[in-house]
Formats: C-alpha cells, structure tokens, sequence
C-alpha cells in the first residue's frame, strides 16, 4: 500500500517506514480584544506540539509583539523587502514552561499613555497596517522562531490627548511692508477622535482701510511615506469682502465629523508621519489702485488630532471616508453673507505665492511640502 492510513505518508522507494515530520510547536491566536480606548489588547496564544508519541517538550520564553507597517501605494518606500519599515511599538514576553500536545496561554498588552501609536488606514494612495506575532526560543533566547501571527484590522492607533492641556495658538504675522498686521488664531488647536467635531478659528487683520481681502483657510493633513509627502485638503472656508475701517476680524468654524486618523509623529521613526495644519491664504487689494496690485498673505498652525483614555469609539481599518465637500463662505461688504459649493482646488495648486512671508520661529520640518 502506497499510504498510511487515510492521510497518512507515502512510504519510500524501499518500501521502509513512513517518514515522520519533524517535532516543532505552532501556535494561534484565538479571541483577540481591544478595549474601547484602545489602550489594551489582549487574548489567547494556543501552543500546539505535533510529537508522535506525546512527549513533554519545553522551551524558554515567548515573546508577543504588536508591529506596524505604513506602505506607500502598495510598495515600501525603503526597499523591496518586505520587512525594511516594519516597527514593533509594544512586546510582552512570556516566562518558560513546558506542555505536552496542547497548551492555552492568556497575554495581555497594554500601551503606556504617553505611547503615540498611529491609525490604521488604507487609501488609493498608502495604508498602515498592525499584526500580532508570537516567537518562541528554545535555546535560552539565542534565536527566536516565529510561530504565529495575526492582523489588527481593529486597532484605531493610540494618542491620548484628553489629559492634556491646549491653549490657544497664535500665527503673528505682516505683509505689505509690514503695513497690514495679521493674527491668526485657532481657539482649540487639539480635537479627540469621534467626541469633538469642530473648532473655531479667526483672523484679526489690521492696516486694511480700503482693501479687498480675500482669505481661503484649509485644514490640511499631510502623510509622509519616506521621501513622498501626500497632502489632502480636508475642508476649506473663504470670506472676501471690501472694507472701509481699518481693523475686522474674520471668524471660521469647522465641522469635522468625519477625521478619523490621529496626529503621529516620531523622532526615531522619520519614515511616516501624520500631521494637520490649518491655513491661510490671503490676498489684499488695495480699492483705489487701478493698476491692481496684488499682496499675498500666508499663516499655519499645527492642530492635533488624538485619542482619549476613556473614548468608547471604535473603528475598523477600511478605506478612508470620502471627504466632505467645502463649503465656501462670501462675506459681502456689509458683513451679508452668501454661501456656495465648491470643490477643492488639485494638490498641484496647493502653491505658494509671491511676496509670502514665512515666520522660522513656527515653521515646521518639510514646511514646502504644505502647498
């Protein structure tokens, strides 16, 4: 007979015994958990020992470890290896023993909280993805084998911001030889995913006595995948308007309901980041000159984006939300104020124009990437 049993092995050519797979351990993660606020992961690792004879076989330690990769439109951005911009964030190590068959194993990881993981994506243009993998050693950590692992599509990233405080931010800036002064203000430069949907932001302008402003503000997100930067325009206000005094201030409030990506960035990790800046674009036009000569204005802040230690949200890794349509505010001249639909302009607009004046106090790295 060329086989053993039902499934068993092909006997060889010599018609001796069957040959028998080697001694190793498997292992499986079953019943993985993430708690709402996403600040602890646990579950079970199931040790599986195939020996023929039922033999005891021991080992030195398994260590658990949550990684993350971010790649770019499919490819990784530092090489083709699979493994080039893989980090491991958190590990958990679990203590020796021994087991015969079978063996049932309860882990749990739980994040510091002042650990800042980034949010699970995928888009037309990258993604970031989280795994569970287990490695054991049986020679006193001199290798570790991988038996196992699994993918997190649950996890929503980790940046607890609800302790902390945020004032105000201020952009001071001025244009037109330092004749028009602009102050731009965001009220609450911090939201918490799925519990704050909007802030509000104001542009004190003076030295404007008859001058037609045009201001557009954007709330930016920019991602980096190594030396690509990808910025998405995730709303966009205007107000524009001729004015007669010599000081206003221009008010915006916007709704975000739909940000579901946490701010993230890493100093031992310059490969990725995830940030959001609010800006300005600004252009006046003095109302007596003929010959329309145009003053460009710029300003940013930073605004962060976070989770909270106690947030009962929950998300799971799918393609990001389509963003929503701008909605464009024209002020009139008496403060009347119509509104209209518009689409955003293409990245390749996103540039800057001449005569802006950049403050290096509050620029931040790759500040050319933004427009």
């Amino acid at each position: 007979m060329p086989l053993v049993g039902l499934g068993g092995y092909m006997l060889n050519k010599h018609n001796g015994p069957p040959q028998t797979p080697p001694a190793r351990i498997t292992g499986e993660f079953r019943k993985i958990k993430i708690l709402p606020s996403h600040n602890r992961i646990t579950g079970l690792l199931f040790l599986h020992y195939n020996a023929t004879y039922g033999n005891k076989i021991s080992y030195d330690g398994i260590k658990i470890s949550m990684l993350f990769k971010p790649m770019a439109q499919g490819m990784n951005t530092a090489s083709n290896a699979t493994q080039a911009l893989e980090y491991c964030p958190l590990e958990t190590k679990l203590p020796c023993d021994h087991f015969r068959g079978q063996k049932r194993i309860s882990f749990t990881l739980d994040i510091p909280q002042d650990r800042i993981l980034p949010t699970s994506f995928m888009s037309s243009y990258g993604s970031l993805t989280y795994r569970l993998v287990a490695r054991i050693t049986r020679n006193k950590e001199a290798s570790w084998e991988a038996i196992t692992d699994k993918l997190l599509p649950d996890f929503k990233g980790y940046y607890n911001i609800s302790g902390l405080e945020f004032g105000a931010s201020v952009d001071f800036k001025q244009f037109y030889e330092e004749k028009i002064i602009s102050i731009f203000t965001i009220n609450k430069p911090a939201l918490i995913i799925g519990r704050d949907t909007n802030f509000g932001a104001t542009l004190e302008l003076e030295g404007i006595l008859d001058f037609n402003v045009d201001v557009t503000v954007k709330l930016l997100r920019t991602t980096r995948f190594g030396e690509t930067m990808k910025t998405e325009i995730i709303l966009l206000q205007r107000q524009q308007g001729d004015f007669h005094e010599n000081n206003t201030i221009l008010k915006w409030n916007f709704d975000l309901p739909q940000v579901s990506r946490a701010t993230y960035v890493d100093a031992n990790i310059p490969n990725f980041s995830v940030r959001y800046f609010a800006r300005y674009e600004a252009t006046f036009k003095p109302l007596k000159d003929d010959g329309g000569v145009l003053v460009d204005g710029l300003g940013f802040i930073e605004v962060k984006v976070g989770t909270t230690s106690d947030d009962g949200s929950s998300s799971t890794m799918s393609p990001d939300p389509i963003d929503p349509v701008p909605h464009m505010m024209i002020a009139g001249r008496r403060g009347s104020v119509t509104s209209m639909t518009t689409l955003p302009p293409a990245y390749s607009q996103l540039s800057s124009r001449s005569g802006s004046v950049l403050s290096l106090e509050t620029q931040p790295p790759c500040y050319d990437d933004l427009y």
